[in-house]
């Protein structure tokens, strides 16, 4: 069987932040594994950290912006990433010899993908991540009528459609009803994220944080920049002082993330008396260390797609509680509990659940690393979208 060859083009790319530029990242290592050859064209990130790639990788001679860049800014960045964007992908995946090229939204970047393969005559696969022309409930900032007719031309010209969460089928199915689409969430590193192999990393971890040896660990990562991960925090928060004040139960809340809305979540916290309780973390790189020392992981957004935090935990053996929404349900299966948006009584009741019964937690810990390794990792990822390049080429 021939060699497939792929063109992938997105907005960013690890180690930028963000679940698409590290899901293109994590997918494109995935698929050279397997045989599958990627020649990959994103801005480059202007930060000092940088990636080990074993993928072919050419960047941009431009910066990807900060969600706070001025309108002015991005507006030259959109001009120059969409002038250069066709201008690298057309010399690059030339030189490749790409059988077909795979875009990840935003818009902007399916336009420059949908116009060099029809140059190159080439099938375009487009992943959704997410979208910005309807306006949404979970996003007070989206709803643009530019974005919508980007996002409408792009699915009604693509050749296959991918989306990462059931959410985003009935927006498919509005803006382009004959466009054929499948559902492939995002994987996680099963080797990276694994179980803790003793208590020592707990017990470390706890030491510095100044917490006892014996305290249950409740964890939230997440991004508080965002809503829909900021609603879903507040719940939380309430959870706790359901538990904690009136239950009178016992726990260390890890609040690990930054964002425009950590001051607003402080408050929070001490309106409601917590400080001794829940603990705000800012950013962290030790991700997999805090999750191998967690007892319980909550992820109580009103929103998402397929969430890279709750795959991560699910990997470590974390038991987690979660909304359901968007690819959770999915990702979750039998090893947690599933909960309404904004019900912090049901959330503070299987908290509570979980807290007193260890015995439930060790065995729902073992099937949630033994799902992660049977259907979520990577490499599974990366076989499903090959079959979906195959039927193209």
């Amino acid at each position: 069987m021939k060699q497939i060859s792929v063109g992938r083009f997105c907005t960013r790319i690890f180690p930028d932040r963000g679940g698409p530029a590290k899901h293109a990242h994590k997918l494109s290592e995935a698929l050279e594994h397997i045989g599958v050859k990627n020649c990959v064209i994103a801005s480059k990130y202007c930060k000092k950290r940088s990636a080990d790639r074993i993928y072919s990788f050419h960047p941009l001679p431009i910066c990807s912006p900060s969600t706070q860049t001025n309108p002015l800014s991005m507006l030259l960045f959109t001009l120059s990433f969409f002038v250069l964007g066709i201008l690298y992908s057309l010399v690059y995946f030339l030189r490749s010899r790409v059988d077909l090229i795979h875009a990840h939204s935003p818009a902007i970047s399916g336009i420059i993908s949908l116009a060099v393969s029809k140059i190159l005559r080439k099938p375009l696969i487009i992943t959704i991540h997410g979208f910005a022309g309807p306006k949404l409930s979970w996003a007070p900032n989206s709803g643009s009528y530019i974005e919508f007719l980007l996002e409408k031309t792009v699915l009604r010209n693509a050749d296959h459609v991918i989306t990462v969460s059931p959410d985003y089928r009935h927006l498919i199915e509005l803006y382009s009803p004959q466009t054929s689409y499948s559902i492939i969430g995002n994987g996680v590193d099963i080797e990276y994220f694994s179980p803790a192999s003793g208590d020592d990393e707990k017990k470390k971890l706890l030491l510095e944080l100044g917490l006892d040896e014996s305290s249950d660990i409740v964890t939230w990562v997440g991004n508080l920049n965002l809503e829909e991960k900021v609603r879903g925090v507040r719940d939380l928060i309430q959870a706790i002082d359901i538990l904690v004040n009136l239950r009178k139960i016992d726990c260390d809340v890890l609040l690990v993330g930054g964002g425009t809305h950590i001051d607003q979540i402080s408050a929070l916290i001490n309106q409601y008396n917590l400080e001794q309780s829940v603990h705000l973390l800012g950013f962290r790189d030790d991700i997999q260390t805090i999750l191998q020392a967690s007892d319980i992981f909550v992820l109580p957004s009103h929103h998402e797609g397929s969430p890279n935090s709750l795959l991560e935990a699910l990997s470590c053996g974390v038991v987690s509680i979660a909304t359901h929404v968007g690819g959770v349900p999915r990702i979750l299966g039998d090893t947690g509990y599933l909960f309404r948006p904004g019900d912090s009584e049901t959330l503070a009741r299987h908290l509570q659940h979980m807290l007193a019964n260890p015995d439930d937690r060790h065995q729902l810990s073992l099937k949630s690393r033994s799902r992660a390794e049977s259907a979520l990792s990577w490499e599974t990822i990366a076989h499903k979208t090959t079959v979906q390049y195959q039927l193209l080429i």
